[in-house]
C-alpha cells in the first residue's frame, strides 16, 4: 500500500494536469491589451485583443495552440470588421467582412483552408465583382 502512495505522489507531478498561465497585457495607458490562457506554454480556450481606447479587436478560442471556432474583428468604434470560423487552425465555412458602415464587403467560403468561392459588395450594398 505504501509503495502505490509512494507511486502515486511521485507520478502526480509528472503525469499531471500541466501548468496553466492566465495571461493579461496592457497599453501604456494603462488600458488592457489582451487577455488570454496559455496551457503548457500554449495558447488555450478565449483570448481577446483590446484597442488602445479600450474598445474590442479580437476574439476567438484555441485548441491546442490553434485557432477554433468562430473568430471576430472589430473596427476601433466597435463595429463588426470581420467574422470568420477556424477548424483545427485553417479556414472553414463561410468568413465576412464588413465595411465601417456595417454593410457586407466581402463573404468568402473555405474548405480545410481553401478559398471555394467569394461574392463582394460595395459600401451601399450594390453586388460587385470580387478583385482577385
Amino acid at each position: 500500500m505504501k509503495r502505490i502512495l509512494l507511486i502515486l505522489l511521485i507520478g502526480i507531478p509528472i503525469f499531471g494536469f500541466g501548468q496553466i498561465d492566465s495571461i493579461r497585457t496592457y497599453h501604456e495607458n494603462g488600458k488592457l491589451k489582451s487577455e488570454g490562457i496559455l496551457k503548457d506554454g500554449k495558447q488555450e480556450g478565449l483570448w481577446i485583443r483590446y484597442f488602445y481606447n479600450g474598445n474590442l479587436s479580437i476574439k476567438g478560442n484555441f485548441k491546442d495552440n490553434k485557432q477554433q471556432g468562430n473568430w471576430m474583428s472589430y473596427y476601433d468604434n466597435g463595429q463588426l470588421y470581420l467574422d470568420r470560423i477556424y477548424k483545427n487552425g485553417k479556414l472553414e465555412g463561410i468568413w465576412k467582412s464588413y465595411y465601417q458602415n456595417g454593410q457586407l464587403n466581402y463573404q468568402w467560403n473555405y474548405k480545410d483552408g481553401e478559398l471555394i468561392s467569394q461574392k463582394c459588395w460595395d459600401e451601399d450594398g450594390n453586388k460587385i465583382e470580387c478583385e482577385e
